[in-house]
């Protein structure tokens, strides 16, 4: 808060307002100027004089003005030119070894230190899962600017405008910057993308100067081909320490490499990649054929070891494995909520290495934290955020580190020309097949954001798998299976608000998943469900697996970790399944052959392999349905019993 006028002060160091150091300009202040009728964000009408409307002096054109009071025998007077308001926050955290606020931007100004000639800046820009979102995704968010109960849509990312955002962060920091991905760059992408191999994805990644990544789980989407197909198009090493040879137990010789050097500003940085050893359970099986991947710490420390061996102190991990959902920084009076996932387990196994900073990646969701000394830098997917870090270097060593994660908002973002060409191409190609209109909706159709919940998307496309084949009982699909929302506006190709393309429900469903019917128990069937509500107790367990269900009404509650079913029925929500009958299911076949831990769905009999996609299936359920459209809602299929705790 700061003075507004006689006795009033105005919050403007909220984050859904500004960062964490409010600065004011000169007028004209009209930040918007270059997108004129875009909405940025709601607020109260304060006049031509802004926010702090009491503070002026029209005799001196002054609209508004805000003053920085600092005091003590610590704080030496003089007047320092060029100094920006955004790098007071990052250089006071680094004279005070603490990491930067989360909302923070800017610099460590070292030219203010008398021996700031004795360290190195290192920068790095970290993204991760950019799924090969070449065009801008949108967001939702929640905050003081959306009017009661609303969701607020945001326009994020985009390849071409992701390059303009990457040039400016780097020409902002002191000397050169590395690029760096945490891994998924491709698989489960949109049209534009995919129905090209991702190729498109590859060429973008290689102009916005890339210099390294990890593999994530999607990178084996389609097995070795498709890989080495990548890796011989990518101008950067795509990077894994975890992932050896079944026989050889060493990296695979199709692979690039375990880890990678570069010079950053005279500082040699080792770069350390790692891929999430869960990944047979997330792929189909014969994508991952003849590798192990093994403890990602463990491997970690050996390729930190090898790395100091050689002299390179600097060091920096690029992992696809994340943190689970409710962790939270202290921010304007909001309590700290300490992070969880199997990320915090991974970098706490670190601590007495020479790892100075962590990007992760895998579970989608902004997480800046310190775990055993070590930042750890997590951004959402499809190009909706990116992080950017500060390493400052003494000797040989790092002598502080620390970075934030900025929301990728792109309202009055360039396009870079030469990305936006390959995004252009890409849409040409593949525009015809995209753009058809295949049916209509009357609401907006969302995902659970957590996947840990029964969501309206799901409930569409399980409603369409089991519609598809009369006399069956019961559709069960995966939440990790659905990679996009299908939003009455905007259009995505022109179409008129409320229209379906064949492009969006690609996007939905891009892995070419195929249908697959089998009979269960009632107790598989149960174990099946239990497996799927595992990650809403163990938050260690992949989110993916939570299941989407048609046919059936189920609640359960978390006994610590463990998860316990305690009402399955059929639909009706009268009749209980018993674990004795016979339960005729339709599920997809990465499911099938046990993926995402769904090792029971193996067991199943009489199996039936009808081979549709199920993309098509849902396609066929929206036409079938418009008009009027298609409207699915949340309406209790599966029920979280658990008890609030005390």
């Amino acid at each position: 808060y700061i003075p507004n006028g006689d006795d009033s002060t105005a919050d403007m160091a909220h984050p859904t307002r500004t960062g964490d150091v409010v600065a004011f300009s000169y007028p004209p202040y009209q930040f918007d100027a270059a997108t004129p009728g875009t909405l940025i964000a709601r607020s109260a009408f304060f006049g031509q004089h802004g926010y702090v409307p009491d503070i002026q002096d029209l005799k001196s054109n002054t609209n508004m003005r805000a003053t920085f009071l600092a005091g003590g025998k610590a704080i030496e007077h003089g007047v320092v030119d060029n100094v920006r308001s955004i790098d007071l926050a990052p250089t006071a955290a680094f004279l005070l070894d603490i990491p930067v606020p989360e909302q923070s931007q800017g610099q460590v100004l070292l030219d203010l230190l008398d021996d700031g000639h004795k360290y190195t800046p290192v920068n790095l820009v970290g993204l991760t899962d950019f799924h090969g979102q070449l065009e801008a995704a949108t967001t939702s968010i929640v905050g003081r600017n959306t009017l009661a109960g609303e969701v607020a849509t945001l326009s994020v990312g985009g390849a071409a405008q992701l390059a303009t955002m990457f040039e400016e962060e780097a020409l902002q920091l002191p000397g050169d910057s590395l690029l760096v991905a945490s891994g998924d760059n491709v698989g489960a992408s949109p049209a534009i993308s995919s129905l090209l191999e991702d190729a498109p994805t590859i060429d973008v990644e290689n102009l916005w100067g890339l210099d390294a990544t990890a593999y994530g789980n999607h990178e084996f989407d389609y097995g070795r081909p498709r890989i080495e197909a990548h890796q011989a198009r990518a101008d950067f090493p795509f990077l894994s320490s975890n992932i050896v040879d079944e026989t050889t137990g060493e990296l695979p010789d199709w692979l690039d490499e375990t880890s990678a050097v570069f010079t950053v500003n005279g500082v040699q940085v080792g770069v350390i990649g790692s891929t999430v050893k869960t990944t047979p359970e997330l792929v189909k099986a014969e994508a991952t054929a003849g590798l192990l991947f093994l403890d990602e710490a463990e491997r970690i420390r050996l390729e930190s070891q090898k790395l100091e061996a050689m002299g390179v102190n600097v060091q920096v991990v690029v992992i696809h494995e994340g943190a689970a959902s409710g962790g939270a920084n202290a921010v304007d009076g909001r309590p700290a909520v300490p992070y969880g996932g199997p990320i915090i387990d991974i970098v706490t196994q670190l601590e007495d290495t020479t790892i100075d900073l962590v990007f992760a990646g895998h579970t989608h969701r902004i997480a800046n934290t310190v775990v055993a000394g070590i930042p750890v830098l997590e951004g959402a997917n499809a190009g909706a955020s990116y992080s950017v870090a500060q390493l400052v270097v003494r000797g040989d060593d790092v002598a502080w580190a620390s970075g934030s994660t900025r929301v990728a908002k792109n309202i009055g973002v360039a396009k870079r020309p030469d990305v936006q060409a390959v995004v252009d191409a890409a849409n040409a190609a593949t525009a015809v097949l995209r753009n058809q209109v295949i049916g209509t909706q009357q609401i907006d159709i969302r995902r659970a954001p957590s996947r840990l919940l029964e969501s309206a998307m799901g409930n569409m496309v399980a409603d369409a798998m089991l519609i598809k084949y009369p006399g069956l009982d019961a559709a069960l699909t995966n939440s990790g299976g659905l990679r996009q929302d299908l939003l009455i506006a905007p259009p995505s190709a022109g179409e008129q608000p409320g229209e379906i393309t064949w492009g969006e429900v690609f996007g939905v469903l891009p892995f070419s998943n195929r249908t697959a019917i089998m009979s269960l128990t009632g107790a598989q069937l149960r174990e099946a469900l239990l497996n799927g509500f595992s990650p809403v107790c163990n938050p260690a367990i992949a989110t993916g697996r939570f299941p989407q269900v048609s046919g059936l009404r189920t609640s359960f509650r978390c006994n610590g970790t463990t998860p316990e079913i305690v009402t399955l029925t059929r639909s009706d929500g009268i009749t209980p399944i018993d674990p004795a009958e016979t339960i005729r299911i339709v599920t997809n076949d990465f499911m099938l052959t046990g993926g995402d831990g769904y090792t029971v769905l193996t067991q199943g009999t009489d199996v039936l392999q009808p081979g549709d996609d199920l993309m098509n299936v849902v396609i066929e359920y929206i036409a079938a349905n418009s008009p009027p459209g298609v409207a699915p809602v949340v309406e209790g299929r599966i029920v979280n019993a658990t008890p609030p705790p005390p």
